[in-house]
């Protein structure tokens, strides 16, 4: 459940990584010239890829889903570092 798919109604600004010093990567957006390995390819490990949900991307204008994944990389931050 690592990667959720969307469908930008416009341009997304470049891409976009969110990560931090202690725990890594958070979140990361990527469009055009970025790749994703998907099934039915094999992870270096041995591990396959799989689909767990086969639904259209969720539409949406490239700006709010931006602005939704600075909260959800915020949120997910606070969530980590809180005791």
């Amino acid at each position: 459940s690592s990667h959720w798919w969307f469908r930008s109604l416009d341009a997304i600004p470049e891409y976009k990584g969110y990560k931090s010093a202690r725990f890594g990567k958070l979140l990361e957006f990527r469009g055009d010239g970025r790749q994703t390995l998907v099934y039915p390819s094999v992870h270096p490990s041995g591990e396959t890829y799989d689909w767990e949900v086969l639904d259209q991307p969720y539409e949406i204008n490239g700006l709010e889903l931006r602005d939704r994944g600075d909260k959800l990389a915020a949120a997910t931050l606070l969530r980590l570092a809180w005791p």
